[in-house]
């Protein structure tokens, strides 16, 4: 008996009987249903957390520079060097952001209250700029005026902000706030834009254009506060991370100049026991009192140089034209010692604090012996990675007590700095699958009874066909086929009641102060189906009808042709 007539027969039943069967396929419809809106929302909820919430946030992956302990006010010198390093070497980066927030309190009209300003880099038809704009709709104000020197300062409050200053369109608000270099800085800002937030988070955030943020908190225009990276693959946000750790690994500190016409390098170094190696080498060397310049024998004779007096050395910055004039008093000369003959040793609170704001143009390692390498100071300071929030909120609180000039670097990804909201995430896709897979389970349930039900009723059916030859296989294939096909016709109306119901529950709005805005998009519930998803369900079905049907087909197949056709139902 060929396929086709096992098909004939199959599908001869299915419409034999209808009841039963329409029955049957809206349970199962019912079921593919629940799972591919549960599955949808599910995507969606991640990928709102992911790709929108976290993102913004916390970045997949963050770089923070922190100096004197000012973690709120991160601080990257040679943002062309660390951007270098990422273009270079990791891939799957989809773009790389400056991040500049500003806390401060903001004065409008009578009214006070404390907000943080974040500063966008915002472009007409950027990618970035339509992403900013999904999180907001603009009620009163043009999006242009953000982009375009018409309006000095401009800046983009929410809709209940703007309501706690008394303020309104085109009015002016006053922002006080501390900058990069620990002053207190004061700013007029024109009320550009008017927003109805789509997230409870963004409420307490003013937005203003990146360069006016940076000139306002004092940084240069080769400097940033921190980088975020965005990836195709928010997945691999840890091994990114580990990856970029390792590539910014910090080189010694130094800085290469001239003293009237001869050659010098200046280097920090720790004062304290980290010195004992110099103190044992130099007698009446004490590196815990070191004041100023520590230079060689050799090196103060060659420049008629004294303990007590000053040296001026002069270096090529990085980022500036003339050469710059450092002047440091001269604090010991020792001798014997483990200087070159051209070196300047200087404690590391002293060099940084010139260093950091004049970066010297030389970039190649420093050449000397090994004994001197390893007391000299590098560049920055690279904590260990973090595992889990907590050790990212101690690693914190470390920093903010680390008053070091040093810079002291981070690297973060979304799996440490925001775990809550990912664990949250994981809780919240768990509890929807586990609860359709439990609805899903029961139907199956109830749709193997109903098959069951089916062999006993058609008892003498199976004995007819055996009897003019069928054998037991076909038999199988033909209670097979008819599921199979009661299964997939079930899938196609369930998932098309599915995408019915996912649009109408997405056009229902909720209030603005609902706490579950987090997990929404625009006031609306999220949405996100995929033809995997779609897939995914077709499969888990057929698994489950199979499942269901195999045994049921057996014991009809086995029926002896005699004993079938004496049945009486």
């Amino acid at each position: 008996m060929s396929l086709m007539t096992l098909i004939t027969i199959s599908f001869r039943n299915l419409f034999r009987q209808r009841r039963r069967n329409i029955l049957l396929g809206v349970a199962m419809a019912f079921g593919v249903m629940v799972m591919t809106i549960s599955f949808s929302f599910s995507r969606g909820l991640s990928d709102n957390l992911l790709n929108k919430i976290i993102r913004y946030v916390a970045g997949h992956v963050k770089i923070s520079f922190v100096e004197q302990g000012r973690y709120m006010l991160p601080i990257i010198r040679d943002r062309a060097h660390v951007e270098q390093i990422i273009s270079q070497n990791i891939i799957g980066v989809r773009h790389v952001d400056e991040v500049i927030t500003a806390f401060g309190r903001v004065l409008g009209n009578g009214k006070a209250d404390v907000a943080m300003v974040v500063g966008i880099s915002l472009e007409a038809g950027k990618e970035e700029t339509k992403e900013f704009l999904d999180f907001f709709s603009i009620k009163e104000g043009r999006f242009e005026d953000l982009i375009t020197p018409k309006v000095t300062n401009p800046i983009a409050i929410c809709e209940q902000k703007a309501k706690d200053l008394h303020v309104r369109l085109g009015e002016q608000i006053r922002i006080r706030v501390s900058n990069v270099n620990g002053q207190t800085q004061t700013a007029i800002m024109t009320v550009a834009v008017i927003m109805k937030s789509q997230n409870m988070f963004m409420d307490f955030a003013m937005f203003t254009p990146m360069s006016d943020l940076k000139r306002i908190m004092g940084y240069q225009p080769y400097e940033t506060g921190a980088l975020q990276l965005t990836l195709d693959h928010p997945q691999t946000a840890s091994k990114k991370a580990d990856q970029l750790h390792r590539l910014l690994a910090s080189e010694p500190a130094y800085i290469e100049g001239q003293i009237h016409s001869a050659d010098v390098i200046v280097v920090p170094i720790q004062s304290g026991a980290s010195m004992n190696r110099w103190v044992s080498i130099s007698p009446g060397f004490d590196s815990d009192k070191v004041k100023g310049a520590v230079l060689g024998a050799e090196l103060a004779t060659k420049l008629k140089l004294k303990a007590g007096g000053k040296l001026i050395v002069s270096y090529q910055p990085k980022f500036e034209s003339q050469l710059v004039q450092w002047e440091l008093p001269i604090e010991q000369i020792v001798t014997p010692s483990l200087l070159a003959p051209n070196m300047i040793l200087l404690k590391k609170e002293d060099f940084f604090a010139f260093y950091n704001y004049h970066l010297p143009q030389n970039d190649a390692p420093l050449k000397v012996s090994h004994d001197v390498l390893s007391t000299i100071q590098s560049k920055w300071i690279l904590l260990k990675r973090s595992q889990t929030t907590t050790e990212a909120t101690k690693r914190m609180q470390e920093i903010a007590r680390n008053r070091s000039r040093q810079p002291v670097v981070d690297v973060a990804s979304m799996y440490e700095t925001a775990s809550m909201v990912i664990k949250m995430e994981s809780v919240l896709n768990g509890v929807t699958l586990l609860v359709s897979a439990i609805l899903f389970f029961i139907i199956m349930i109830g749709v193997l009874n109903a098959l069951r039900m089916t062999i006993i009723e058609r008892t003498r059916e199976i004995g007819t066909l055996r009897a003019i030859g069928m054998r037991k296989s076909m038999i199988r294939w033909v209670f097979m086929l008819e599921v199979l096909g009661l299964t997939f016709l079930s899938w196609c109306v369930g998932t098309l009641t599915a995408f019915i119901v996912m649009i109408g529950l997405s056009l229902i709005p909720f209030a603005p102060d609902n706490p579950l805005n987090m997990l929404m998009v625009h006031h609306h519930l999220y949405f996100l189906p995929s033809v995997l998803i779609c897939l995914k369900t077709l499969g888990l079905i057929l698994l489950f009808a199979l499942a269901t049907v195999i045994l049921p087909a057996r014991k009809a197949s086995n029926l002896r042709p005699a004993d079938a056709l004496r049945h009486y139902n």
